[in-house]
């Protein structure tokens, strides 16, 4: 799928937890278009929503049925750029593949066809890892240009 860049003014905010403790939520309109950033809120730091009405942002991700999934916003009210952290998701598609590998090369044909489930986690990781940080790229790309 291809990524998009939408500019324009913020409306309708809204945050909520999503699903489990941590994983929150924030429902807004770009131009009246609807967006989604979706997002891991520590329970003893809570961040601020990254958005409020009629801040001026650039937003990247996909198109997903009738919104946006953002993967990548700059906040041109603010001047803070954000996209979502790939530390932790870097660490375990790492781990992932190296237990992917250590299986793979096991004589047994089941303990290999779990390591090659393994890496083929690790890969999906790696693709979905490189969508983020190429969203931020395109961000920086868009508002670079005169």
């Amino acid at each position: 799928m291809q990524l998009t860049v939408v500019s324009g003014s913020v409306s309708a905010v809204q945050s909520g937890r999503e699903y489990g403790i941590t994983r929150h939520a924030t429902w807004f309109r770009i131009d009246n278009h609807p967006a989604c950033l979706r997002h891991v809120r520590s329970i003893f730091t809570p961040q601020p929503i990254p958005v409020a009405e009629r801040d001026q942002v650039t937003a990247c991700g996909l198109r997903k049925h009738e919104f946006l999934l953002v993967f990548a916003l700059y906040n041109h009210t603010t001047g803070v750029m954000g996209r979502l952290p790939v530390g932790r998701q870097t660490a375990g598609c790492v781990l992932i593949g190296l237990m992917g590998v250590f299986l793979v090369i096991q004589d047994s044909i089941a303990v290999t066809a779990f390591g090659l489930v393994f890496l083929a986690a690790a890969g999906f990781t790696a693709w979905h890892i490189r969508r983020i940080t190429k969203a931020a790229r395109l961000i920086w790309q868009h508002i670079q240009q005169p």
